[in-house]
């Protein structure tokens, strides 16, 4: 890819399709890694949970209906409620531990406080005066608490609710013994049964003894209104008609009221020698044949759904603070250049296996490689300048050390020279990487030609008939950059624009030279190079400023080693 327009609406947008592909390009490892990290998380969590088992055993429960459908609800789901409480009750749960011996099994021992709470207490310890253990009751035996700890602990295992708006109850149990879980669900229905009779017994025993004091009462009462009303027609007035039917109704009322009592004790001894229960089992407790904690699919969707949202904020975050130039748009936008290009990176630039002249090779020109068509488009973007500035000088000039500013002069110049345009490339870079390679041998060199101007024909290395090459010289004295911006040499650059349709100048860094600077004024335009992923916008941006206050036109940027989009 190449060059990209400073105010690219597309690249600039932060919603638009391309943003967001490209957000995921340069983030993907992070996003990847966190999803994979929290999916380990989630894997080794299930890998090493205790297992556990849930079943359940159903009740249907005698509807305690009366009065008009409104009240007959509210009478309902009071009477459900109130069973609920009994059967979660200490006394049923406690009748649960005693029957299954629960103490004896490991789920239910004592264990020591884990890493997690013992963190939490040093952490955030109790407030002064609490305790982390409730106080024991000193009125309670040892057996009692142990009791206690264990109706607790049962209380963690077991789960009672009502199915909707039905009379039937859910007693769940759980525990890591799929045979114990079956084992408390079904032995809590019973206890639940038993103490329902139990309260109904005593509840019976109790009215059946009022009761048989309300039916001695009655029947010492009907006696006297029988014997008041023989006595009356043995000896009272028989023309006193009006007493007589009272003696009647009063007799037949104590032996209507007699009668009715006496049934209702003898139902009520019943119901003690044979009690019923408001439940009835409908469905027992049966042998869990699968876990129901943890739930594999459940935790590692939900921990791999967790990593991926992590990983996303992670990587939004990153990338919304990398000041890293990752966008040849971001670049152009915030140093106000007309165009940047993008060089595209290939293993052999990343790794250095090839010099900058290999890179541009014939064999690497003929198969068409990405770089040599970036190159090629960076040279159309810079075709203005030569029609409006005829032979224009430019300097290529990176940001900062090793972002590919020589690679970028030497390919340009190559791809110019190779369309017919008679191209000099000069190499004022004191890494002097093109003179090694290009004319390792060159006893003269640009510094040489400042001073002597005849002597430029014998310095000139010719690479192609169109491609002509000065290399950097001696290191005595001045820099040639230095050299030029005095203008007391003995070759002018303007001097050059009579032989060449082009002079390219392969200058060192701004971070690490003011050479750029110092000749900047005596261009005719200055190329920024930076690097992908490496150099600083904020870098890029300050060098641009400070090329422009020395007097520079910069005709626009370069992003070195980018990704193919």
């Amino acid at each position: 890819m190449s060059s990209a327009p400073s105010g690219s609406a597309v690249e600039s947008s932060p919603v638009s399709m391309q943003a967001i592909l490209h957000f995921l390009r340069m983030r993907w490892m992070t996003i990847v890694a966190t999803t994979l990290v929290a999916g380990a998380l989630g894997f080794l969590y299930v890998a090493t949970a205790t297992p556990s088992y849930s079943t359940s055993t159903l009740l249907l429960l005698n509807r305690q209906t009366s009065g008009t459908d409104v009240q007959a609800l509210e009478v309902q789901a009071s009477f459900i409620e109130g069973q609920l409480e009994i059967a979660n009750s200490f006394d049923t749960l406690a009748s649960v531990v005693k029957k299954l011996d629960l103490g004896s099994k490991p789920e239910f021992q004592e264990e020591a406080p884990s890493l997690i709470s013992r963190l939490r207490e040093q952490v955030a310890p109790p407030p002064a005066g609490s305790s982390a253990e409730p106080a024991a009751n000193p009125f309670q035996t040892d057996e009692e608490i142990h009791v206690n700890a264990l109706v607790t602990a049962l209380r963690g295992h077991v789960t009672l609710r009502q199915i909707g708006q039905s009379a039937v109850i859910e007693i769940t149990a759980s525990s890591s013994d799929p045979y114990q879980a079956m084992q408390i669900a079904n032995a809590l229905a019973d206890e639940y049964i038993a103490k329902n009779i139990s309260m109904k017994s005593s509840g019976a025993r109790t009215y059946s003894e009022w009761l048989g004091r309300f039916v001695t009462d009655q029947q010492r009462e009907l006696v006297d209104a029988a014997n008041a009303l023989s006595q009356f027609r043995a000896t009272g007035d028989p023309r006193d008609q009006f007493k007589l039917t009272e003696l009647q109704s009063a007799a037949e009322a104590r032996k209507t009221l007699y009668e009715t009592t006496l049934t209702r004790f003898t139902e009520a001894r019943q119901q003690i020698s044979y009690p019923v229960s408001d439940a009835t089992v409908i469905s027992k407790a049966g042998l869990p044949l699968s876990k129901s904690h943890p739930r594999r699919g459940l935790v590692m969707a939900f921990t791999v759904l967790v990593g991926l949202l992590a990983g996303l904020m992670l990587a939004f975050g990153r990338h919304a603070t990398d000041r890293r130039i990752t966008q040849a748009g971001r670049l152009g936008a915030e140093a106000g250049l007309p165009f940047v290009a993008k060089l595209s990176s290939s293993k052999s630039r990343l790794s250095g296996r090839k010099t900058p002249v290999a890179l541009f090779s014939e064999e690497s020109q003929q198969s068409g490689s990405s770089l040599s068509r970036d190159v090629a488009e960076l040279g159309a973007s810079l075709a203005v300048v030569r029609h409006v500035k005829r032979s224009p000088i430019i300097g290529i000039v990176g940001v900062e050390p090793d972002v590919g500013a020589t690679t970028t002069a030497f390919g340009l110049a190559r791809q110019w020279a190779d369309t017919g345009i008679r191209v000099l490339l000069l190499d004022a870079s004191d890494e002097t990487t093109l003179s090694r390679l290009l004319a390792p041998d060159a006893d003269f060199g640009i510094s040489d030609v400042l001073d002597a101007a005849e002597s430029f024909e014998s310095t000139v290395v010719w690479l192609t008939p169109n491609f002509a090459f000065v290399p950097f010289g001696s290191r005595t004295g001045a820099t040639p950059a230095a050299r030029v911006s005095s203008k007391r040499t003995g070759l002018r650059l303007q001097d050059l624009k009579e032989k060449f349709d082009a002079v390219l100048i392969d200058l060192p860094a701004v971070s690490a030279s003011a050479d750029a600077r110092l000749i900047a004024s005596s261009l005719d335009g200055v190329v920024v190079v930076s690097r992908y992923r490496r150099t600083s916008v904020d870098l890029a941006v300050e060098t641009v400023r400070q090329l422009r206050s020395s007097g520079a036109d910069v005709l626009g940027g370069v992003v070195n080693f980018a990704t193919k989009a």
